[in-house]
């Protein structure tokens, strides 16, 4: 007898041994069955993309927009949790240069919870519009074609352009040396291949390659002179940087312990979570890094001991030197045991393990982005509100443009701007609508009862939506938009024209 045969035959119900071995026949096929599914799904895309361009890569003919497409492709669909990580901890490693450090404390806008919030809300949200609205202008909805072309409008998309003409306007306020722009690209750069490292697989050297041709192809749009030639030469150059340029720092010790405040502002410090969630934290750092975050003891007494011998000795010696005394005790980050290391790896190669194994890959409707990439989405379902912003008064009730086409041809009602909103929201929820419905109220409620968020949507926290030109600090939203948008236009090449533009 088949074993079909069998279990056809087999009662379904009942108390004899057959009811127990059809049950475990049935659940050890479903089992063997999802894996199956799980492994021939889970290097579906992977696969893909290296079939498309491995060939290019090999030639080292790929272009910015194809490394783009595959950036989408790891990190929209592969492991955006894992990817979603480096921005962050990019950015938080640069803060132990002092030059870094101290610009970012002069602006005195991380003192603030709601300053340094909004920052890390517009960063993660301009970074993700350069990475993953076309770095072309090009819709990824529609094919290629050359920029003659009398159509051009109908595959118009400027986002990418005014997110980096907006950062560099606000950058042109501050003296930030190109050797700084450089060591933060270069981190932007290298991230991705050491946290893809806990994920359910590595990059792979086509990956890595695409960072660098992307975000080489971002610093020279942002004005960055000098990048090295080649991924090689930028990471000996990040070396010697990092060689002469890390040292201990009041302002170090700041913003690292300002910007950590602001990363783990959601975990909760009930049975001591808080505090271990900080250790595992520090274990991303490099050790120079970690070193070069103290508090104020120790950089006092570094700095006058450096002035005194600093034909002898740099001041990494010294900090290395004052490390092996009691004066290790002063230090803000402190150096993790093995323990704590191996709980770290341990948390992250289980979350990759699960996903390789265990789960099935994102669907295509799915990405795991911050921001709505697809143009259509993007220029429909966003609110609309009038230009004068700030605002002052109550928000008005989100309003679409359901009217909105993919060449962006929609007029809005006279005197209003198309805004958006992020996918997901920080700690204090930037950009996220007031609800208009109970079931909406009731679920925002709740996650500030439970500690999700910290503040309901208001208009303070523009829950309007935000215009990419007029991201930033505070102080300078008023300021800044017809520049920004002339120099999006000569990055662009034609007039900016529908929902993304001020007129």
């Amino acid at each position: 007898m088949s074993l079909w045969t069998y279990l056809y035959s087999a009662p379904i119900f009942g108390d004899g041994e057959r009811s127990v071995m059809l049950a475990k026949t049935v659940i050890g096929l479903a089992v063997i069955s999802y894996l199956s599914a799980v492994r021939a799904l889970r290097w579906r895309r992977f696969n893909a993309i290296h079939r498309k361009y491995e060939s290019k890569y090999l030639q080292g003919d790929l272009s910015p927009e194809e490394a783009q497409e595959i950036i989408h492709t790891l990190c929209l669909y592969e492991m955006p949790m894992f990817m979603n990580f480096t921005i962050p901890f990019a950015l938080f490693k640069a803060y132990a240069i002092p030059t870094i450090s101290k610009i970012l404390c002069d602006t005195k806008e991380l003192k603030s919870i709601e300053g340094r919030s909004k920052r890390n809300a517009d960063t993660e949200i301009l970074i993700s519009t350069w990475l993953f609205c076309p770095i072309s202008g090009k819709s990824q909805d529609s094919s290629f074609v050359e920029s003659s072309d009398t159509n051009r409008e109908e595959i118009d998309d400027p986002r990418a352009m005014i997110a980096l003409s907006r950062v560099n306007w606000l950058h042109s306020k501050y003296p930030i040396t190109n050797d700084d722009y450089l060591y933060v690209l270069g981190l932007l750069i290298f991230e991705p291949t050491i946290w893809g490292s806990y994920g359910w697989r590595a990059l792979s050297p086509m990956e890595s390659q695409a960072f660098y041709i992307l975000w080489a192809e971002i610093g020279r749009r942002m004005g960055i002179r000098d990048i090295p030639e080649s991924r090689e030469a930028f990471r000996q150059w990040m070396e010697e940087y990092e060689y002469r340029a890390i040292a201990p720092a009041q302002e170090n010790h700041d913003v690292a312990t300002y910007s950590a405040e602001e990363l783990l502002h959601a975990i909760p410090k009930r049975f001591g979570i808080k505090g271990f969630v900080e250790r595992l934290a520090i274990c991303t750092l490099e050790e120079d890094a970690r070193i070069a975050m103290v508090y104020v003891p120790i950089s006092l007494l570094i700095k006058p001991l450096h002035t005194l011998f600093e034909t002898i000795f740099t001041q990494r010696i010294l900090t290395t030197f004052l490390l092996c005394f009691p004066f290790a005790s002063l230090i803000r980050l402190p150096s993790q045991p093995l323990y704590i290391h191996a709980i770290f790896k341990t948390i992250l190669y289980t979350i990759g393990f699960i996903q390789r194994y265990l789960c099935l890959p994102r669907s295509q409707s799915n990405p795991g982005g911050v921001i709505l990439v697809p143009l259509d989405k993007a220029s429909a379902s966003a609110s609309t509100s009038t230009p004068s912003t700030p605002r002052t008064g109550p928000a008005p009730a989100s309003t679409s443009a359901p009217n909105a086409k993919l060449d962006g041809s929609t007029r809005l009602q006279p005197g209003h701007l198309h805004r958006m909103h992020p996918n997901w929201f920080q700690a204090r929820p930037w950009y996220m609508p007031e609800p208009t419905g109970i079931l909406g109220k009731l679920k925002n409620q709740a996650s500030l009862t439970f500690g999700l968020y910290d503040a309901l949507p208001s208009a303070r926290l523009r829950s309007e939506g935000y215009r990419l030109e007029e991201m930033g600090p505070v102080r300078y939203e008023k300021h800044g938009h017809e520049e920004v948008m002339r120099k999006a236009e000569e990055m662009y090449g034609c007039p900016i024209t529908g929902p993304f533009s001020r007129n």
